[in-house]
């Protein structure tokens, strides 16, 4: 089963393993291929045809709210659930931020809720 990673970090310590138990329990699957995606994607359709393109079964996505607001139901369609990462973030003395990864969720829906208050908006 293949899994698409778009984000620009490399797999932690230890994620590679949750990474196959996040297919087990989504998908009854622990044997994977993992492709990684690290550049930017320009909307939800790059990141629809990227899903397609690779033939996976799984997202894991670092993306803006908004673009997976777009992305999560479409795939949830096809039988494709999204991932992410959660990590727990700590600040160094010389104010530098570290991550520790903790595990995956899956995303079941994004929604935002927003006016805008300024300018002409999209």
């Amino acid at each position: 089963m293949k899994v698409l990673r778009i984000t620009r970090h490399p797999l932690a310590p230890g994620q590679g393993e949750a990474l196959r138990q996040a297919a087990w329990a989504l998908l009854g699957c622990e044997d994977i291929e993992v492709q990684e995606h690290r550049e930017t994607v320009q909307d939800a359709q790059e990141v629809l045809r990227l899903v397609e393109e690779a033939g996976a079964s799984l997202l894991e996505a670092v993306l803006p709210p908004g673009l997976l607001a777009q992305v999560v139901g479409p795939l949830r369609e096809r039988g494709v659930p999204v991932i992410r990462a959660v990590m727990a973030r700590h600040l160094t003395p010389s104010g530098e931020a570290t991550f520790t990864f903790l595990g995956y969720e899956v995303i079941e829906r994004i929604e935002v809720v927003a006016h805008p208050i300024t300018g002409q908006g999209p």
